[in-house]
C-alpha cells in the first residue's frame, strides 16, 4: 500500500545529464573508466561540486547506469516517504475502508430488516475494533472527570 501511495505522490526523478533535481536535493549520477577495464557507476546525493573525486570515493557503486538510477530513485521515495510518515497514511486509509465495510454491513441488516439494536451493536463493535478503542467500564468517565461532554 505505502509503495502504491508514493508512486501516486511522488514523480519519478528526470536525470538530465547525469543530475536530477527534487524536494530532497540534486542526485548525481557519474561513471568513469575501470583500471581493468570497463566503467564504473556511482551515485550520490548532494555531493559537493568543488571535490573532483567524491564520486569515485564517497558515492553508492552500481553495476551500469540504469543500476545507479535505479538506487537513487530509490533512495529518494524512501526520503519522501519518511517525511510524510507514509506509513502512518497507508493505516488512515485502511482504517477508512474498513470503517466503510462496517457501515455497509450495518445498511445491509437495516435493508434486510434484522433487527437495528442488533445491527448497531455489531457496527459499535466493528468502530471499536477499527480504532482499537474497546469498552472499558468507567475508564472514560475517569478520563472526564469534572468535566461536562455535549
Amino acid at each position: 500500500m505505502s509503495d502504491k501511495l508514493i508512486r501516486a505522490l511522488v514523480k519519478p526523478l528526470s536525470f538530465v545529464y547525469g543530475k536530477a533535481e527534487c524536494e530532497v536535493g540534486t542526485y548525481v549520477i557519474d561513471s568513469g573508466q575501470k583500471a581493468e577495464g570497463g566503467r564504473w557507476w556511482a551515485w550520490a546525493l548532494n555531493p559537493p561540486e568543488d571535490d573532483p573525486f567524491y564520486m569515485w570515493q564517497h558515492s553508492e557503486p552500481a553495476e551500469t547506469e540504469a543500476a545507479a538510477q535505479a538506487a537513487a530513485e530509490a533512495d529518494y521515495r524512501a526520503r519522501i516517504a519518511a517525511a510524510l510518515e507514509v506509513d502512518k497514511i497507508a493505516a488512515l486509509v485502511e482504517a477508512q475502508d474498513r470503517l466503510r465495510d462496517a457501515v455497509t454491513a450495518y445498511h445491509l441488516s437495516l435493508d434486510r430488516r434484522e433487527h437495528g439494536g442488533i445491527a448497531g451493536s455489531r457496527l459499535v463493535d466493528a468502530v471499536q475494533d477499527i480504532l482499537e478503542m474497546p469498552w472499558k467500564q468507567g475508564a472514560a468517565l475517569a478520563a472526564l472527570g469534572d468535566r461536562e461532554v455535549g
